[in-house]
Order: structure tokens, then sequence, then C-alpha cells
């Protein structure tokens, strides 16, 4: 199988793009960048992005410039076998529109990176990706069994995911006061990986606190963006 993906990788790398698949039917442009053109618009792409195209019509860049908030996802499975993602950004302008396509080789940092430079621009994460991240690593941590009949690591692991609804100057106090301040009262048995489970909390989300937090947003979660997959 990492045989066929390779090759497939090799493709994309040499796959050249025809004028047709440039331009949009009244043939305007459509293809705004190729990391694999002679003549790059804008930044290079590091060695570590591969191939990165960026399809986006003037018109869904407008849109974009217009758009008070704007929500990006990548899809993984229905990505086509010459790439490892289709990479979206949606812009909120009376209506959600579509407004970027991003065939991505791959998923490294650098990759969202290029693709988004967006100065002055605050960034707030999912609540619903927030609280299935942290889910994860309840399993990842030896808790599950724990999290499903044990009421009170149910309700601390609970309390963790719901600090998402806390207003941001607010988190970290509570969940050093009133969250992990529980971790002694819950059975013996639980709380190495209760206390691992922590370690990772602070260690991750507590350093990305104003990405996490949807306090007093409108918006809380990209499920208008998920709907488009």
């Amino acid at each position: 199988m990492a045989g066929k993906y390779s090759t497939w990788l090799a493709i994309h790398m040499l796959l050249r793009i025809t004028e047709r698949f440039t331009l949009i039917d009244q043939g305007a442009r459509f293809l705004l960048y190729d990391s694999n053109a002679l003549e790059v618009p804008y930044a290079p792409a590091p060695a570590s992005v591969g191939r990165l195209i960026i399809y986006s019509s003037d018109l869904q860049l407008q849109i974009l410039s217009k758009s008070k908030r704007i929500a990006s996802d990548g899809t993984f499975q229905a990505a086509a076998n010459i790439s490892q993602q289709n990479y979206i950004i949606l812009g909120e302008h009376e209506e959600n529109y579509t407004v970027v396509f991003c065939p991505c080789e791959s998923k490294c940092y650098e990759t969202y990176q290029l693709i988004i430079q967006l100065p002055r621009t605050r960034l707030i994460g999912c609540a619903f990706h927030y609280a299935q991240s942290v889910h994860r690593n309840i399993q990842n941590h030896g808790l599950q069994d724990a999290y499903q009949n044990n009421e009170l690591v149910r309700q601390i692991l609970r309390q963790t995911m719901a600090l998402a609804y806390v207003p941001s100057d607010q988190i970290r106090k509570l969940y050093y006061d009133c969250v992990k301040v529980q971790q002694n009262t819950v059975l013996k048995d639980f709380r190495k990986n209760l206390r691992n489970f922590f370690k990772y909390f602070e260690s991750f989300w507590l350093k990305k606190i104003r990405q996490f937090c949807v306090f007093s947003e409108s918006i809380r979660t990209n499920n208008g963006l998920e709907g488009l997959h």
C-alpha cells in the first residue's frame, strides 16, 4: 500500500496542468498557485510541502476578502489518489461559500502556513474538534473504561471539555482550582492515568487557550464546513 501511495505522489509531482484546467468556464483564471510552476507568483513551497495546487477565481477571492469569518478543513478519505488531502477554505458573506480549493501532497505545518497567510486574523478553533481531541486522549491515556463507568472520572473529564465555554481569562484558574484538584479524590486505580492525561492537557491545550476558547462566539463549530464534504 505504501509503495502504491508513493507511486501516486511521484505522479502528482510530475503532473503538468494544461491550460484547460487553469480556467473556469468563462475563460477567466481559476488556478491561483502551483508549486511546480516555473514562475511561482508568491512564496515558493519548502521541500517538505511537495506539490501544492491552489484554485480560486477572482469572484471567490472577492467573497473571501469580504468575509468576516472564514473556516478551513481538509478531507482525506475523499481526496484524489494523487494527493494526501483536499484542503478547502469557506468564507461567510451573507451565506457560506467555498472560496479556495487546495489539492495537497503534504499535511505538514508548512503546507498550511503557505496556504493561509492572513495578517491581523484571530484564530478560533472548533468546539467539537476540541472535545473530540480531548476524548481521543482520554482513550490514549487508558481512561476510556473509567470515563464510561466511573461517575467522578467522567465528571472531571467532561469539565475539562467544558472549559472551551469559559471566558479565556478564567480557564487556567478554573482548571487548576476546580478540575485538576479533584484528581486525588478518584480511586487509586485511575490516578496515574489521570495525572498523565492532565500533563498532556497542560502541555498542549493550556498553551492554546485563545484558540480553543469559544466563549461569546456566535459560531462555535465548523458544522457548515463539514457539511460540504
